[in-house]
C-alpha cells in the first residue's frame, strides 16, 4: 500500500486546482501536447482511443475528463510506462475518489468501473514518488462504452433532426453527442445553430458543452443548416464579426460561399485555417469579393502560418461583400474567421500593426485558456501552437 500521505496532496492539488512544486526537470525540456492539464480547470477531455503523454516535470499531473451517464462502462489501461505512474478516477458529484490503480514500479496500471449516476469523471495520472518524473511518453487507452438508456435519450433528444438528415448522418450525430462533456447543453446549442440559420463554433458555450464532440457535430450540422442568398451574391451563408465558422473542403465540394455587410468604408481582417492541429490536409486559399462578384483581394498562405490563409484589406465603401473560403491543394475541414480592424497578421493580436512582444506577453498570458482574440489558429484554445504561430511572424507589419 502506497503512502496515504501522498494520496491526500493529490486530493488537495485536485480541489485547490493547483500544483506548487518546483520541478527538478525544467518545464522548458518537456514536450506533451496535452498540456497543460494539471488541475480540474484545465483537464483535457477524451474519447474513446488511445493516446499518448508524459509526466513531466516533476510534480506533474495529467488530468483528464469523461462525461458518463449511469450504466455507462469505463475500462482505463496506463502502459509503456517509463517509471512507477499511478492512476485513478475521481468524481466531479461526490467530490472524492472513485478508484484508483496503484501497482508498483512500471507495473501497468488498468481500471474497470461501470457508471451508478450522470457524472463528470476526470482520469488522473501521477508519479509516485516526489522526484519521478520522465520526457518518454505512456500510453493511456480510454474505452467508454455508453448504456443503452443514455443511447436512448440522446436519440430521442436529437429526434427533431432524424427527417433532416440521412440515417448514416444521424447515427454519427448521435455517436459523436455521447462525447459531449454535457449532451443537454451541446444539443441546445446545435438547435440554436438551426435557428440562427448560422454555426457559431467559437461560442464558449458550446466549447464547453460538446468538447470533443465539436468537430464531427458542426460537420454534420453543416448539412442541416443551408445557405442564404444576401445581396446580389448567391448561395452564401452569412458570416459574422468575431464569430468562427467550421466548414469542409473536399474533391465534390472544393469551395464555399459566406457573405457579410458593413455600412461604409473600413478595413476587415479574415484568416482560414486547417482545423487538424496534428496532421494538416488542406492547403487554404481565401478570396473576397465585391457586391458585383469582382474579386477584390486573395490569399493562399499568410504570414507566419504556413499552408494557411490571411488577409488584411479596406473595403471601398459599405455593401454586401463575399468570401470565398477554397483550397490551393488537399482536403479536410477549416476553420474561418472575420474580424473588424487592421492587422498585419493574424500574430498581431493587438492590433497595433506590427507583430512584436506586445503581442507575446498577451499570447503568454493567456496560454491554456480559449480567448478566441488570441487563438490564432481558430481551434479553440490558446496553445503552443499559436504561440509558434506568433515567433514565426514576428516583426511583421502593415504596409
Amino acid at each position: 500500500m502506497k503512502k496515504m500521505m501522498f494520496v491526500i496532496a493529490i486530493i488537495v492539488v485536485l480541489l485547490a486546482g493547483t500544483v506548487g512544486v518546483q520541478p527538478a526537470v525544467a518545464k522548458s525540456d518537456c514536450t506533451d501536447g496535452y498540456e497543460p492539464n494539471d488541475d480540474i480547470a484545465s483537464a483535457r477531455s477524451l474519447q474513446s482511443g488511445s493516446i499518448q503523454a508524459t509526466i513531466c516535470p516533476t510534480g506533474d499531473l495529467d488530468i483528464y475528463k469523461i462525461s458518463v451517464s449511469s450504466g455507462d462502462s469505463v475500462y482505463v489501461s496506463l502502459t509503456n510506462l517509463p517509471a512507477d505512474f499511478d492512476m485513478g478516477l475521481y468524481s466531479n458529484n461526490r467530490n472524492n475518489w472513485i478508484t484508483k490503480s496503484e501497482n508498483g514500479n512500471t507495473s501497468n496500471e488498468e481500471i474497470n468501473w461501470t457508471a451508478s449516476e450522470n457524472d463528470i469523471v476526470y482520469i488522473v495520472v501521477w508519479a509516485y514518488g516526489n522526484n519521478v518524473a520522465s520526457r518518454t511518453p505512456y500510453t493511456l487507452i480510454l474505452r467508454h462504452s455508453r448504456s443503452a438508456s443514455s443511447n436512448s435519450t440522446i436519440r430521442s433528444q436529437l429526434s427533431e433532426f432524424r427527417p433532416l438528415l440521412t440515417q448514416s448522418d444521424y447515427d454519427s450525430l448521435v455517436e459523436a453527442m455521447q462525447y459531449a462533456t454535457d449532451v443537454t447543453q451541446c444539443i441546445a446549442e446545435i438547435k440554436s445553430w438551426q435557428a440562427a440559420g448560422i454555426i457559431i463554433a467559437n461560442d464558449p458555450d458550446a466549447i464547453n458543452a460538446c468538447s470533443q464532440a465539436l468537430g464531427k457535430i458542426t460537420e454534420i450540422m453543416g448539412k442541416v443548416i443551408k445557405p442564404n442568398v444576401v445581396g446580389g451574391i448567391e448561395n452564401c451563408a452569412d458570416i459574422y464579426f468575431g464569430r468562427t465558422v467550421r466548414g469542409a473542403i473536399s474533391d465534390s465540394n472544393p469551395s464555399q460561399n459566406y457573405c457579410f455587410e458593413v455600412g461604409g468604408r473600413q478595413y476587415v481582417s479574415i484568416r482560414m485555417f486547417d482545423a487538424s492541429d496534428s496532421n494538416p490536409t488542406l492547403d487554404t486559399l481565401i478570396e473576397l469579393y465585391d457586391e458585383n462578384d469582382y474579386l477584390i483581394a486573395s490569399n493562399d498562405d499568410g504570414p507566419g502560418i504556413g499552408y494557411n490563409s490571411f488577409l488584411s484589406f479596406q473595403l471601398p465603401g459599405g455593401g454586401v461583400y463575399g468570401i470565398v473560403a477554397a483550397r490551393y491543394s488537399g482536403t479536410g475541414s477549416y476553420w474561418l474567421r472575420i474580424e473588424d480592424g487592421r492587422q498585419s497578421a493574424p500574430g498581431d493580436v493587438n492590433r497595433d500593426c506590427v507583430v512584436n512582444d506586445s503581442d507575446g506577453n498577451l499570447i503568454r498570458s493567456t496560454l491554456g485558456g480559449n480567448d478566441s482574440r488570441y487563438d490564432i489558429d481558430l481551434n479553440g484554445s490558446v496553445n503552443t501552437r499559436d504561440w509558434n504561430f506568433f515567433l514565426r511572424s514576428m516583426g511583421v507589419s502593415c504596409p
